[in-house]
C-alpha cells in the first residue's frame, strides 16, 4: 500500500513543480491559499471545500499545462 501511496505522490509532485513555473501561477496559488484560510478562520465550512477541491484539482486539465507538459503526465486510460 505504501509503494502505491508513493507513486501516485511522485505524480502529484512532478504536476505541481511543472505547473508553478510561472510567476502568476504562484500569485494565484497564495491568493487561493489566502480565501482557504479566511473561511476557516470566519468558519465558513460551507465554502471551503468547493475552493480546495478548485484548489487541487481545477488546473490538471489547463491548456498551459496540456501545452508544455503532457510528455511528462502519464495519461489515464479510457
Amino acid at each position: 500500500m505504501w509503494n502505491l501511496i508513493q507513486q501516485f505522490n511522485v505524480h502529484y509532485m512532478r504536476y505541481r513543480k511543472l505547473h508553478a513555473f510561472k510567476e502568476e501561477k504562484l500569485t494565484k496559488l497564495q491568493q487561493e491559499h489566502e480565501k482557504i484560510l479566511d473561511c476557516i478562520v470566519l468558519s465558513q465550512k460551507d465554502k471551503i471545500e468547493d475552493l480546495v477541491y478548485h484548489h487541487i484539482r481545477a488546473d490538471i486539465n489547463s491548456l498551459y499545462l496540456k501545452e508544455n507538459f503532457m510528455d511528462y503526465i502519464k495519461k489515464p486510460l479510457d
